[in-house]
Formats: structure tokens, sequence, C-alpha cells
């Protein structure tokens, strides 16, 4: 059996950034914040796959509504937990707002909430 041994070089497509898959999304975030949010989804994997439905319920419950993420450290807390936040920016009054947090909390959330995430509205 012969070998053909080759110059030619493989060169793998380039590493997908979490940025432009939060971006393609929907989800606004902070270029700064990239590299922490980045950490967290490669610790976090089933967060990673849980995003793109947790994506469909929010437009479900809150339409277009803007959604921004970012990653929170706890200040008091002796290993610096961190906080995946989602904020959605709810249209219409406060009422409408927590009408469709209840609903989304009740028909999705609930069922699939993941240890170190929050939803919630308001802006970052």
């Amino acid at each position: 059996m012969r070998v053909k041994i080759t110059d030619e070089l493989a060169v793998a497509p380039p590493e997908p950034r979490v940025g432009d898959a939060l971006g393609s999304l929907g989800f606004g975030f902070d270029a700064a914040d990239e590299a922490a949010i980045a950490e967290f989804m490669g610790e976090r994997t089933d967060v990673s796959f849980l995003l793109p439905a947790m994506n469909d319920a929010i437009t479900k419950h809150f339409g277009a509504a803007e959604r921004s993420i970012e990653i929170v450290r706890e200040p008091d807390s002796p290993s610096a937990h961190r906080t995946l936040y989602i904020f959605v920016d709810a249209f219409g009054s406060d009422d409408e707002g927590l009408h469709a947090m209840d609903q989304f909390d009740a028909e999705w959330w609930f069922d699939h909430a993941v240890p170190s995430v929050c939803v919630t509205i308001g802006r970052r």
C-alpha cells in the first residue's frame, strides 16, 4: 500500500463566535462581555442548547421585544458565583409585561429552568 504525502494543509473552519450565535437569535450584549459569556456557555452547554428554544418562548410571549444577555458575578459570593441574565424589554404597560412574564413562566420556564440563569423584565 502506498500513501501519498502532500504539502497541502487542511484548514479547519473558524470556530463560531458566541457573539455571532447570540446576534443571530436577536440577543444584544456588550462586546466587552463576550468573553465572559463565551466562557459561561462553554462551561454550561446545557444553557447553550437551551437558548434557541428559550428565544422562541420569549418571542411567543413578548413578541419582538428587545432582549439582552449579560453575566453577573455575585460580589458577596466567595466563589464569585456567576448568573446569566436575560433582560426582556417588554412593550406596553408594566401590567402587560408582568402578565407576559407570568405566562412565560407558567407555560415554558418552570419546565425548563436551569441553575444560574435568570430571565427578567427590564433593561440592563
